[in-house]
């Protein structure tokens, strides 16, 4: 069956409510049980009065005349069984039988099958439209409109930058992890993924993408060195306000009485972060630091004698070597990709951190990367840590937004696998994954926010600690895997980073390019992208759920047919005859018709048995007049005294209908 969606036809608050069309369904379901029981009768009707007309026929008998009962007050097929064993078998019996179950079943049937109701449609592929205003991850339109209680006049250079989100989250899916105490795969493909918030309302889930780099005990053998890989690709966050967007004519559970659902995917990009974390000793990363160079400012720490600090002016100490394009090189150039060879600069870091203490960077030029110097315990390790956050676009993903009005809305992204027809890469073939450098700039503020910098005034910020907690120490070539009980840094630094690619795609472009000359848009522009969905609306046909309901089309295939049936037999039989089975008709034809011998002792009780099966005929004297009379070949195998004017029953009492109605008591005369 076609089982029409209504889509914003019903709906709240628009012009046909959920319950209107619940009234108006109901109304036109009993409209047309209504219609069908009057054809029916008027069916039977004319059947039977031509039949009573017609002389050569066999006539109409008192159990075919009580067939219409059936239909009109269903209940008479109980409360008068006996006459079903004399008509029921026959043609008209046997229609007539069918036409009450149906007619007392189709209110239930259309309630079931017609009237709407809430349920998922199949999975549909739409062309959807999104109002883009700026590139992924511009600081500036960034900072324009974030909203935060601090203005400019509190804080006139950073106002609008500084708020963040946090990975509390995440972090309370580990304990729960940890207080299991089996733990998560050290695959990183099966731990728990990165979770964020959007807005408030809406909860992010991450995917971890490039697994085949995250291993850490193959990383170790190939550098001799605890190396940490991670690489997070989060939703895009534009489809949420695409997929509200009216242009695109979604049918939101707040217009479904607060209880509607809805699933999408987007073949859209995602954005995703890279964390690569590499343990260091001193005297590696000694090239990178500003206070262990030949003729750099030092000075002496008060807290802490054996620290060198730099000097403020320490950047003006970062300089190339004569006849150098790039600044020292280092034993780990091959696992962050600095140098020559790949064409980027390393960072600088001013100073050594102390223990759980952290140093930030971004100072170098044209460079697409943060970076994270930490260092844990001294009791646990000699070695420091560095990280290198960068961001891209992600095309090999699709973006997965379900909202529902009971359960709130979720947005994920769903990478790398290779049945799914809605990742990005799907739509254009071969996109490329190109460097972002505009992320770094967000990336920088989020460090300073989460006070990841203070390691430079030893400062002691909880959040280095956090993350000193989490480093991996190298204790040998067993200890070269991701911990099952709790996070790996990289891990917690890609999630903590998470919110950021969530901000950094809100308003910006769906494609891995942008087609634009200015990097932000005012008003914008919409952005056409593939898109699959299925959600809920009113819909006629069976849920899903309750099959067995099917059954209920077989009454609406009767109903129809036997309205056809009705309608070709009085169009073939032109012109109508007065129905004698209507009540009003049938007297004024019994009381002017003379007194039959057959019916001798039915006026008490009512005719039984063979009486009924008496046939009748409708006749014309010669003056006009008509009259019923019984047909002459019929013969009453009846003893005389079941005729007499009483209750045929003897065992009956008093309170019989033929006792009432000859005792003086109720005489109306007398009275």
């Amino acid at each position: 069956m076609t089982q029409p969606r209504w889509g914003r036809t019903i709906r709240s608050g628009g012009s046909l409510t959920p319950a209107t069309a619940s009234i108006i369904f109901t109304l036109l379901a009993k409209t047309i049980e209504l219609s069908f029981v009057t054809v029916f009768v008027a069916f039977l009707g004319q059947v039977l009065s031509r039949r009573s007309l017609v002389k050569a026929s066999r006539g109409v008998t008192i159990a075919e005349r009580t067939l219409r009962t059936w239909v009109i007050p269903p209940g008479f097929m109980i409360t008068h069984f006996q006459y079903l064993r004399h008509v029921a078998l026959s043609f008209l019996g046997v229609a007539t039988l069918i036409a009450a179950l149906i007619s007392m079943f189709y209110t239930t049937t259309s309630d079931a099958l017609v009237s709407p109701h809430l349920r998922f449609g199949y999975w549909d592929n739409i062309l959807m439209e999104g109002v883009v205003k700026t590139i992924y991850a511009n600081p500036l339109y960034m900072k324009k409109n974030c909203q935060t209680p601090i203005t400019a006049d509190v804080d006139s250079d950073f106002s609008e930058i500084t708020s963040y989100h946090n990975a509390a989250s995440s972090l309370g899916t580990w304990a729960h992890v940890h207080e299991g105490g089996e733990g998560a795969s050290s695959d990183l493909a099966f731990r728990p993924n990165a979770t964020g918030m959007l807005f408030d309302n809406t909860t992010a889930i991450g995917s971890w993408i490039a697994t085949n780099s995250s291993n850490m005990t193959a990383s170790y053998e190939q550098y001799n060195r605890i190396v940490n890989n991670v690489t997070l690709a989060m939703p895009h966050a534009g489809i949420t306000a695409a997929a509200k967007d009216p242009k695109n004519g979604i049918v939101q559970p707040a217009e479904l009485g607060g209880v509607g659902e809805y699933s999408l995917k987007a073949s859209v990009v995602s954005s995703a972060v890279n964390v690569l974390c590499a343990n260091v000793n001193e005297t590696e990363i000694a090239p990178l630091i500003c206070v262990t160079w030949p003729n750099a400012t030092i000075l002496t720490s008060k807290d802490n004698p054996t620290q060198k600090l730099a000097s403020a002016d320490y950047a003006n100490d970062v300089q190339l070597l004569p006849g150098e394009s790039y600044l020292n090189s280092t034993v780990v150039d091959d696992i962050f990709e600095w140098g020559s060879k790949y064409h980027r600069q390393p960072p600088v870091f001013p100073m050594l951190p102390i223990e759980y203490n952290s140093i930030a960077n971004v100072t170098m030029s044209n460079s697409d990367a943060i970076y994270l110097l930490i260092k844990t315990s001294d009791a646990l390790t000699s070695d420091y840590t560095l990280c290198e956050l960068k961001s891209f676009l992600y095309p090999a993903c699709s973006t997965s937004f379900n909202i529902s009005g009971l359960s709130g809305a979720t947005l994920q992204s769903l990478c790398d696998d290779p049945n799914d027809k809605m990742r990005h890469d799907s739509s254009v073939p071969d996109p490329p994954i190109s460097r972002n450098f505009d992320w770094k700039n967000i990336g920088w503020d989020w460090m300073i926010s989460l006070s990841l910098n203070t390691g430079i005034t030893n400062a002691n910020s909880s959040t280095s600690r956090m993350l000193a907690n989490l480093i991996s120490v190298d204790t040998g070539p067993g200890s070269s895997a991701l911990n099952p009980l709790m996070p790996s840094i990289s891990e917690a630094l890609t999630v903590m980073a998470g919110d950021t690619l969530l901000l950094s795609t809100v308003d910006a472009g769906f494609y891995h390019f942008w087609p634009f000359q200015n990097t932000s848009l005012e008003p914008g522009s919409y952005q056409r992208f593939n898109a699959s969905i299925t959600s809920q609306q009113y819909t006629s046909g069976i849920i899903p759920n309750q099959r067995w309901q099917g059954i209920f089309y077989l009454v609406l295939f009767l109903v129809f047919v036997t309205n056809v049936f009705c309608l070709v037999y009085l169009f073939l039989r032109a012109g109508l005859v007065t129905d004698y089975s209507e009540p009003q008709n049938l007297f004024a034809l019994a009381v002017n018709s003379p007194p039959s011998g057959s019916m001798s002792g039915s006026c008490g009780a009512g005719p039984e048995d063979g009486q009924l099966n008496v046939d009748w005929h409708v006749k014309q004297d010669v003056s006009g007049h008509f009259y019923i009379q019984e047909g002459r070949g019929a013969e009453l195998q009846m003893q005389g005294e079941r005729f007499e004017m009483r209750n045929r029953s003897r065992t009956l009492n008093s309170k019989s209908s033929y006792s009432v109605l000859s005792s003086k008591r109720s005489s109306v005369v007398e009275r």
